[in-house]
């Protein structure tokens, strides 16, 4: 009977026909307890020794071995979501995976996919180190001529079933936990416009399902992806976003009565304690960071502005608003523009004293 030991020992002297013939004694049960054992030793070189053995065997045979590959990735994928793995030990299973990924079948990558999607949708996602595996599996799916989608469904070329991945990574539930690790790997995806706003209006949607303390890092991670275009998309679906958030939390001290001014005043404890006006304070720095980086985010921010500014007589003007543009007119190139802004929101709330 071939012990783990054994297999390791075979990879490590390079004894490749031994190897192979350990491997194909081993039960797909036997790979994963072993998996489980080296894993659970908090040693990440003891676990790194057992795949690259494993997956090294199931290379040399692919015919008689490519199911063993398919067990031991899947389950190590699986490892990857729980909590109570080290995080040295994750990160070195991650790096075993992405690199050894390209050796699964066409199959193999399919059913990684939906796994995946499966864990983002039920927030099993543990540290978020399963899902760095979904950009290396998205371009391999594109590189294929022709993906089977199982018995009696047919085939897509590789580059629609990458479209269709996205779709359905996009347009099924996600959990709260899922939002910000998906945001992190989204930025590596090659996206068109159509696929990223489709992300965006998916990911402002979760945004209201939060809690308070984790809107800043997902807004900050959504304003690195929105780089590559979309803007106007993304910055007014965060100021609506926020103005939903805002009011949910409001305390009746909203503009009404002629007592306006209300919304400048810094009642010290008060203020401070208010847990939305400290997220907002976040999220305006997280804007005029953005802003500084990419004139075209600063362009968009001054049209929120105006749009605002267009609104007061319906009693929408917000702290967000104010926030933002005092934080874009500390701006050379937008200083102008925004100013008018102001001077326009504020001879409009005279009017309307």
């Amino acid at each position: 009977m071939a012990g783990d030991r054994d297999i390791i020992d075979a990879y490590e002297k390079d004894e490749l026909e031994q190897l192979v013939g350990l491997l194909k004694q081993s039960s797909f049960d036997k790979l994963r307890e072993w998996i489980d054992n080296h894993t659970a030793q908090a040693k990440s070189d003891e676990a790194t020794q057992l795949l690259n053995a494993i997956f090294k065997g199931c290379s040399e045979d692919k015919n008689n071995l490519s199911c063993h590959a398919h067990a031991a990735y899947t389950h190590s994928l699986k490892l990857l979501s729980s909590d109570e793995i080290a995080k040295e030990v994750c990160e070195e299973v991650l790096a075993v995976l992405l690199l050894e990924v390209a050796q699964l079948s066409t199959g193999g990558i399919v059913d990684m996919s939906k796994l995946l999607i499966q864990m983002t949708r039920s927030g099993d996602n543990g540290n978020g180190y399963a899902i760095e595996v979904f950009p290396k599996l998205l371009s391999l799916i594109e590189q294929k001529p022709e993906v089977h989608l199982g018995a009696g469904q047919g085939s897509m070329v590789g580059y629609e079933y990458r479209k269709h991945v996205l779709n359905n990574l996009f347009s099924g539930k996600w959990s709260k936990k899922s939002v910000l690790q998906l945001n992190k790997v989204i930025r590596v995806i090659s996206m068109n416009p159509e696929e990223l706003n489709f992300f965006l209006t998916k990911a402002l949607k979760q945004l209201e399902t939060m809690e308070l303390k984790e809107i800043p890092g997902v807004i900050k991670q959504m304003l690195l992806i929105v780089e590559i275009g979309s803007h106007e998309t993304l910055l007014r679906g965060i100021f609506n976003t926020l103005e939903k958030i805002q009011n949910a939390h409001s305390d009746g001290a909203n503009v009404e009565n002629n007592e306006w001014s209300q919304m400048f005043r810094a009642d010290s404890e008060d203020e401070r304690a208010n847990p939305v006006t400290r997220i907002f304070g976040e999220v305006l720095e997280h804007l005029f960071n953005a802003s500084r980086r990419d004139q075209a985010v600063g362009k968009s921010l001054v049209k929120i502005l105006k749009i605002a500014k267009e609104a007061i007589s319906e009693g929408s003007v917000t702290t967000l608003s104010i926030g933002l543009a005092l934080c874009t007119a500390q701006m050379q190139a937008y200083q102008d523009s925004v100013l008018d802004v102001l001077k326009g929101i504020v001879f409009r709330l005279v009017l309307c004293v």
